[in-house]
């Protein structure tokens, strides 16, 4: 697990004007500022984290290892406590886990195929996981944006090092506490009392009234959102019974539910499926909430 402090000094690297691009592998190059002070560039010197590791994926070994790293005894349990904990006092770390682990459990195993979409190739992405048949990205980069909160929602190489990365964690690193538990049930409670034509912004606003989720913003309380929504813990009125605990969507699947949701929002609207879908009727499903809760050790 990273050092608290190193994520800080890493803030100070990671953001302009410090890298310049590699258009040929579309990833960006990093070099510590002048600016970075000493105490920060001793614990980058300390820690042995590479700024920059630039590193080519291609698809179909990247699902192999990926269907390998999921079998680990073990990891549902890491990862159910790690989001509750997410929850409960703002590990932002804890938050993408859980969304890795499930995706990657139902991933069967298949060869690339790409998707097409009105006789468009998508961005070259596999119509079945969304991978790229080859992909290049900067793997130092992208654990820091895990170890911040940064939540995709789309396939991406990072899925591996996220779970590689729990891993290796120490109970103590990843264990919720009761404290998290009573906080994760107080938002679930919370969301349970919303208005009937409630939205998702207004529940996020709505929560940050209250302060129900420790040491979030808009945008960590958001992918909170995005991530129990994912899970089929917050309904969607679009694809009903949907959860990733349960099925593997494909990306062709996502990708035409997605172009069914911008048909029902303005223009300038943004949503995310599915946690867009979402309305204060629906309320929760406690079933899957009680499995995560089920799952993570809170004694």
């Amino acid at each position: 697990m990273l050092d608290p402090q190193l994520v800080k000094a890493l803030s100070k690297v990671y953001k302009d004007p410090n890298y310049e691009r590699d258009c040929d592998k579309d990833v960006r190059i990093y070099t510590k500022p002048d600016s970075l002070s000493k105490k920060h560039n001793e614990l980058l010197a300390t820690s042995n984290f590479a700024i920059n590791q630039v590193t080519q994926y291609r698809h179909d070994a990247l699902v192999k290892q990926l269907r390998h790293v999921v079998r680990h005894d073990g990891l549902e349990t890491i990862v159910a406590n790690l989001l509750v904990k997410a929850v409960g006092s703002g590990f932002h770390r804890g938050i993408q886990p859980i969304l890795s682990y499930y995706f990657v459990k139902h991933l069967p195993q298949h060869g690339f195929e790409s998707f097409s979409y009105m006789d468009h190739d998508v961005a070259h992405h596999c119509k079945t996981c969304g991978l790229k048949e080859v992909a290049w990205t900067n793997d130092c980069e992208d654990m820091f944006h895990l170890y911040i909160g940064y939540l995709n929602l789309e396939s991406h190489p990072f899925l591996l090092s996220d779970l590689e990365d729990v891993l290796t964690f120490q109970p103590h690193d990843f264990e919720a506490t009761k404290q998290d538990k009573s906080v994760f049930l107080n938002v679930i409670t919370a969301i349970e009392q919303a208005p009937p034509d409630e939205t998702l912004p207004a529940l996020g606003k709505r929560l940050s009234k209250e302060k129900l989720l420790p040491k979030s913003n808009n945008s960590t309380r958001l992918r909170v959102l995005w991530c129990l929504a994912e899970l089929g813990i917050l309904k969607n009125k679009l694809v009903p019974g949907f959860s990733i605990m349960d099925d593997f969507y494909s990306y062709a699947e996502r990708y035409h539910w997605t172009v069914q949701m911008h048909d029902g929002f303005l223009a300038r609207a943004d949503p995310v499926f599915p946690a867009s879908m979402w309305r204060g009727r629906l309320g929760v499903n406690r079933d899957y909430l009680d499995r995560i809760m089920n799952r993570a050790s809170l004694d």
